[in-house]
């Protein structure tokens, strides 16, 4: 079950890069879970994992935010590279690939992880979610494609190539119902991004039967993909079902973790 709160949106910036979680934030977060909580406890579980990423993470008001939920649910903040690894676990759990690059692209944070023999050999972390674009986009539809290609290029340099690249996040699976499957290559991709990239959220929704708020992030993922592709010199798209979720849950029977 999800719900959409999208927590990085309720990020204030107060200083330099320092940011808290708002107040409402907090609030709308702590309902959200409580709903969960209620929902949970009809089945009963032996044992729940809970979880924060990036919007937690960064936050300069976190051990707030831990003490507000804490009796909701002893919520661990991932860092950095157990989400990059996690979303990877998860990745690898549904595809076939033993070469090549995971990403995972949620709303603040993209990360990439080389694998090589089946196994994670290393990750990076970016603030390039989904949800940083807001300068790129008027209304919903984007008016900057070249502005958001130059940001990703500058947080991004990689140290090798790879013909395969495994996307692993809501955002990227909504490309499935566009595309129609789940391996496509960079033309295909490019392809697809032309026909929704000037479309409004609307549209996408109703054309496309991705639900409203899926609809309004997914050409930004589109955009990261492919610049991601053009960097990294990929030649096809691999979109995992799986994700972090199942990779924590995977680590957590296998490794005790």
């Amino acid at each position: 079950k999800s719900i959409y709160l999208r927590l990085f949106n309720y990020l204030q910036h107060i200083y330099f890069n320092k940011c808290i979680i708002s107040k409402d934030g907090i609030l709308k977060t702590k309902n959200i879970l409580k709903d969960f909580k209620e929902e949970l406890d009809k089945y009963n579980p032996k044992e729940v994992i809970a979880f924060a990423t990036y919007a937690v993470r960064i936050a300069g008001n976190k051990s707030e935010f831990l003490e507000e939920t804490k009796n909701i649910f002893d919520i661990k903040i991932l860092s950095d590279e157990e989400e990059a690894m996690y979303s990877a676990y998860g990745a690898l759990l549904d595809t076939d690939i033993s070469e090549g690059l995971v990403f995972d692209i949620g709303g603040g944070s993209l990360e990439i992880c080389g694998v090589s023999g089946g196994k994670i050999k290393h990750y990076n972390s970016y603030p390039l979610g989904t949800l940083n674009y807001g300068e790129f986009f008027k209304n919903g539809v984007l008016v900057d494609e070249e502005g958001m290609r130059k940001k990703i290029k500058k947080h991004i340099n990689p140290a090798s190539t790879s013909d395969k690249i495994v996307g692993v996040g809501g955002s990227v699976r909504a490309l499935v119902k566009i595309i129609g499957k789940r391996r496509v290559s960079k033309n295909q991709l490019n392809e697809i991004l032309s026909k929704i990239k000037h479309l409004k959220p609307d549209d996408i929704s109703n054309k496309y039967d991705l639900s409203s708020k899926r609809s309004e992030t997914v050409v930004s993922a589109g955009i990261v993909i492919s610049e991601i592709m053009d960097l990294f010199e990929c030649k096809e798209l691999i979109i995992s079902e799986y994700g972090i979720r199942e990779g924590i849950i995977y680590n957590h029977l296998n490794m005790g973790i």
